[in-house]
């Protein structure tokens, strides 16, 4: 069992003669509709250059759940936790270890989940978003699909959606609906808007046809993952050593990577060079976030990274 709990703060953080831990956030409500995500950092005296951090979480019915990441040359580790309605209530802690020394230990707590209610006049139409949960990175934009039908459509008359931001700001759009009342809303995301939970109304003649959400969330790759990618670039580290550090970041789902047919062609027996390339470019910053999935996309489809 895990004690020496910290006590509760805006950013709860531990720390010992072997370094800090920290949390964003230590308190938690979850809707069934959108993820959270606690954001996880801290600081390791003395590090060594390719050692884990392992980061052990205790649940409350007592199980545990293990984590590991990887400091950067100064001692700085990130990682986060992306929680769900899936989990259960309770209190939860974290601990950290290094080199078999603990550097602290911090809690957080699920108070509740719950379902919100979205209204919505079905003697009006019909309404749905096609998908509810949206990735951006920088300097791109991403569509929010948005269909519906609306009954006793009269032709060239609007259909208003208004759309509630994370940061309590709304933005308007009107759309016009085909002569069976069916209509299709693309809400362009650009970048530069606020992460978190949007909310979109949509009337017809001021009256309700419903209400739908999506949450935003950006593409965050931790800095220790450029590091390794630096390293393999360079031959500090083996391929299996960074084919293992990418498999845990899509397993934890740290890094996103859209769903990819797996190829019949027979899996290739080394890394190409290119990937090492693109993973030097990522790490000094000449190629995107993007191009840098693009690549572990291509490593996926070819059987070389199994998820």
């Amino acid at each position: 069992m895990i004690s020496s709990i910290t006590t509760a703060q805006a950013l709860t953080e531990s720390s010992s003669v072997y370094g800090t831990l920290n949390i964003d956030q230590d308190t938690v409500s979850i809707s069934e509709d959108e993820q959270t995500i606690i954001k996880i950092s801290g600081t390791i005296e003395a590090p060594q250059s390719g050692v884990r951090l392992n980061l052990v979480l205790e649940k409350p019915d007592g199980s545990t759940n293990e984590m590991e990441t990887i400091p950067n040359k100064d001692g700085v580790f990130s990682s986060a936790l992306f929680l769900d309605a899936n989990w259960d209530k309770g209190d939860y802690t974290l601990l950290a270890i290094y080199q078999g020394q603990e550097l602290g230990t911090v809690n957080f707590v699920i108070t509740n989940t719950f379902t919100p209610e979205l209204p919505a006049d079905t003697s009006v139409g019909t309404l749905e978003i096609e998908n509810d949960e949206l990735m951006i990175s920088d300097d791109k934009t991403v569509i929010a699909k948005i269909t519906g039908n609306v009954k006793n459509y009269e032709r060239d008359t609007p259909i208003i959606l208004t759309i509630q931001k994370p940061d309590n700001t709304t933005e308007e759009i009107s759309v016009n609906g085909k002569k069976t009342g069916e209509f299709t809303a693309r809400v362009t995301i650009r970048d530069g808007w606020p992460t978190g939970e949007y909310l979109v109304n949509v009337t017809y003649k001021d009256k309700a046809l419903g209400e739908v959400s999506f949450v935003l969330n950006e593409i965050e790759i931790p800095d220790w993952v450029r590091s390794n990618a630096e390293w393999w670039a360079q031959g500090l580290i083996e391929d299996q050593d960074f084919v293992s550090g990418i498999q845990y970041l899509i397993e934890q789902k740290i890094m996103s990577v859209p769903s990819t047919e797996l190829s019949n062609e027979p899996a290739l027996p080394f890394l190409p060079n290119w990937i090492k390339d693109t993973a030097q470019w990522w790490a000094d910053g000449k190629v995107t976030d993007d191009d840098f999935v693009n690549g572990i996309q291509y490593l996926i489809s070819h059987g070389i990274i199994r998820v």
